[in-house]
């Protein structure tokens, strides 16, 4: 059983997670092509778990969040956006066209100079595109950026990502490639670990920030709709392995529904869905 909360601002002990909208606006993908087989039943759960801004003809009505998670002397910045003014702003992310930088000084009140660690849970651009400023050089000049290995692999040559972040983070000695989980940082008992997550791409990961009695996960595209938390079989059509993907949907959910627990994901309309232990 989850339900969907709207405040910005959870903690887990001394913890705090703010999660910052970057913007929300229509998908170029109808809801009925992105997830093919959609019951109308099941849209109609998903909207009753989840309401928000109602999306005429069939388009898709989706959230860009961040999310600020302060741990100890750490600022970890979990993805940087899809709605900044750099060259690897998607055309088709919803505006307005301004930097994640601004967004985070004033939904979190945390500049970019304070962030130390930058998650990119993938390399899609709507999740990277604040990564850089508008010069191209990198955005948080005093993080280190952390993204899975596979997901580097799979990552082109000549690619608009792999030329405008993957290159300049390299030249900056910012980025670090991961293989597995690691874990970033720790405070009175509170954990900040990344797991991988894979299916969505081949090396999604997820910050999961977890004490013996309370858990939140931030799992970028794991979860890209309302209705995967439902049913969490439904396919995306834009996944990169959709029976893995599949697989790990279930076992986040079932991690979740271990104890209790709140999920935050970067497209759901709601910051955070609180899912209830099992009885």
């Amino acid at each position: 059983m989850a339900r969907s909360t709207t405040r910005p601002i959870v903690t887990v002990g001394p913890v705090r997670v703010t999660a910052v909208l970057d913007a929300t606006g229509p998908f170029f993908t109808p809801l009925a092509d992105a997830f093919p087989g959609a019951t109308p039943e099941l849209r109609e759960a998903a909207e009753r778990l989840d309401p928000g801004p109602s999306a005429p003809d069939g388009e898709w009505w989706l959230a860009f969040r961040a999310y600020v998670v302060e741990v100890g002397d750490r600022v970890v910045l979990v993805d940087t956006g899809a709605a900044s003014d750099t060259a690897l702003r998607p055309s088709w992310a919803p505006g307005p066209d301004t930097h994640l930088v601004r967004r985070i000084a004033d939904q979190a009140g945390v500049l970019a100079a304070d962030v130390t660690d930058v998650v990119l849970t993938h390399l899609h651009a709507d999740h990277a595109a604040g990564s850089v400023d508008g010069s191209g050089a990198p955005a948080f000049p005093n993080a280190t950026y952390l993204v899975q290995d596979a997901d580097l692999a799979a990552l082109g040559p000549g690619t608009l990502l792999r030329t405008g972040l993957v290159e300049p983070l390299l030249g900056a000695g910012q980025l670090r490639g991961c293989a597995g989980e690691v874990e970033l940082a720790s405070a009175g008992g509170v954990s900040a670990r990344l797991v991988p997550t894979p299916g969505h791409t081949p090396g999604h990961q997820s910050l999961v920030i977890a004490a013996d009695d309370d858990l939140v996960v931030l799992a970028g595209d794991v979860f890209l709709h309302e209705l995967q938390v439902i049913e969490p079989g439904r396919p995306y059509a834009h996944d990169a392995d959709p029976a893995l993907a599949e697989r790990t949907r279930i076992g986040l959910l079932d991690r979740l529904a271990e104890h209790g627990g709140r999920l935050g994901t970067a497209h759901l309309r709601a910051p955070y869905l609180e899912v209830e232990a099992r009885r």
